[in-house]
């Protein structure tokens, strides 16, 4: 709930921007062409009106396509990312695309905020996992940067590395900001454990996320604290479906 909750937020704010720009260029549009048909028809036209409103239109065409095929593509992603969350079906995929997907429905939360995200993927790396599963662990520590790493403003970069090691996966997620102490980095995995207590956080999250990492998709995960936090997983490229089975029985 908490994954598509987010995702709501980034269909909002990421989708408001084209959409906006679209309605903006249709209005100044159709404004454009009443004024030329009011000229047209009282006989005032001239080749210069002509002209000029060619040139309107190729640029007003140009934008409202440009705009809409933006929006086109975020909902295309977001109906993705929202099918994957809701399920957990063993499928085939292509990991650089899912992270692509999944961090455009959280590109709102460091839009105006003095955070940049920094993506190093390797091509092609081909899954038979669970994209949805995969999505709610980069969801979670994503807000755990923002919430706790980079709280009261404060600058930095998150940094995504993904690269293909034989038939696993090593991803590096590493964020710069106030990183973790000796008795985080011991307990960050623990249930209830947070740094916020009484200000909102439940202590949950990093919990999730480990059960998702060990139990789900059948990896590992550590944390460590490296001028900010830094969490390096280690995923199958390929989940060992009897073994899956034989858990869930």
């Amino acid at each position: 709930m908490s994954s598509l909750g987010s995702l709501v937020a980034g269909v909002s704010h990421e989708i408001n921007t084209p959409l906006g720009i679209s309605v903006t260029m249709a209005s100044s549009l159709e404004d454009e062409h009443r004024k030329f048909m009011l000229k047209l028809h009282t006989g005032e036209i001239e080749r210069k009106h002509l002209d000029d409103f060619g040139d309107v239109s190729n640029e007003s065409f140009h934008v409202l396509n440009r705009s809409l095929r933006q929006a086109s593509d975020l909902i295309t992603s977001f109906k993705q990312v929202a099918n994957d969350q809701t399920s957990e079906q063993l499928r085939d995929f292509e990991l650089g695309a899912l992270m692509r997907e999944v961090y455009s429905t959280l590109h709102h939360l460091i839009k105006n905020r003095p955070i940049t995200y920094i993506a190093d993927i390797d091509e092609s790396i081909p899954m038979l996992s669970y994209p949805g599963p995969i999505g709610q662990v980069f969801t979670n520590l994503f807000n755990n940067s923002i919430i706790h790493g980079f709280e009261d403003g404060v600058s930095g970069e998150i940094t995504l590395t993904v690269r293909r090691v034989n038939d696993h996966v090593s991803i590096v997620y590493h964020d710069t900001g106030k990183g973790l102490d000796e008795s985080a980095q011991k307990r960050i995995f623990e249930p209830f454990y947070t740094t916020r207590l009484g200000k909102g956080g439940s202590g949950m999250g990093m919990h999730i996320v480990y059960n998702l990492v060990v139990n789900t998709l059948q990896g590992e995960i550590s944390a460590r604290s490296d001028n900010g936090a830094v969490f390096e997983i280690k995923l199958p490229m390929v989940i060992k479906q009897n073994e899956v089975m034989y858990e869930c029985i």
